[in-house]
């Protein structure tokens, strides 16, 4: 992704005649390359690539992310950034007038912006997609997610400014308060329903207090803190232990298993230096 930012950084310094722009993004980009071409060329990288089979091309890679990219965009567009995004309405336009002011930057091209923020959330998993055939682990998703996120308010703050530019009328020497007032009522309102919405069924807030209250958690606790202390006192030792009747899925994450060989059952073996490690068969 630092290469093809580099890259347009040089295509924009050469369309806006910006010569040192131009210049030094083309610089720091050979040098990218040239680290890029190292890593992906090392003996340890054809080792580990070879462990991935039935991978595409380059030119089915793109047509991949570029679906993966727009079915996430679909997923994570939901109630919370939107409701998120209304909320900071009232200071982005505030921000996006005193930048208009102060620089007499105009906000053209809102569409292209979106665009291209698109288009970089959908590069962002050729990567994994040309090199393993999949989307990655969770945690580069996560990474995807989060530019997601920065990218949603990044063209919240361009779009605002270009209506800000064309119906507020910035470039006047006043604003018209009235038209950024309302915004105000609009947040209270949003805010009011997203805690309606927000706090039903589904919600961490309403989840946790339901396990509280249930005693869920405490025999969860009851039960992991009994697990504890014969796992620290069986050093060396053949373990079986019995399976947790309460699995919170605000607390429980995952278990060993009936196989001793599984690699959950191998961590804990090694952790608390057991000789084997089991759960009690049904």
């Amino acid at each position: 992704m630092g290469i093809l930012f580099l890259l347009g950084t040089a295509i924009f310094g050469f369309i806006a005649h910006k010569k040192k722009v131009m210049v030094r993004s083309i610089v720091i980009f050979l040098f990218m390359i040239a680290g890029f071409l190292v890593n992906v060329s090392s003996p340890g990288t054809k080792v580990r690539q070879e462990a991935f089979e039935n991978t595409p091309g380059v030119f089915m890679t793109i047509w991949y992310a570029m679906k993966r990219g727009a079915g996430v965009i679909n997923v994570w567009l939901g109630l919370a950034i939107i409701v998120c995004l209304i909320l900071m309405l009232p200071f982005v336009l505030r921000a996006v007038i005193r930048v208009r002011k102060e620089t007499g930057f105009a906000f053209p091209y809102p569409l292209l912006v979106v665009v291209l923020s698109v288009g970089w959330l959908c590069a962002m998993y050729c990567p994994p997609i040309y090199a393993m055939g999949g989307s990655g682990d969770g945690r580069l998703v996560n990474v995807v997610y989060f530019s997601f996120v920065v990218l949603m308010f990044l063209n919240e703050f361009y779009i605002c400014g270009w209506l800000a530019e064309h119906f507020l009328k910035v470039n006047d020497g006043h604003t018209n308060e009235i038209c950024l007032s309302w915004q105000y009522s609009l947040v209270a309102a949003v805010l009011v329903a997203g805690m309606i919405l927000g706090c039903g069924e589904s919600s961490a807030g309403y989840q946790a207090f339901s396990q509280l209250k249930t005693g869920a958690a405490a025999r969860y606790s009851s039960e992991a803190d009994a697990r504890f202390q014969i796992l620290e006192t069986s050093r060396g030792k053949d373990v079986v232990l019995d399976a947790y009747t309460e699995q919170p899925y605000m607390i429980f994450f995952d278990d060993i298993t009936e196989d001793s060989s599984d690699w959950r059952n191998q961590y804990m073996l090694n952790y608390f230096e057991l000789n084997s490690v089991t759960l009690k068969k049904e």
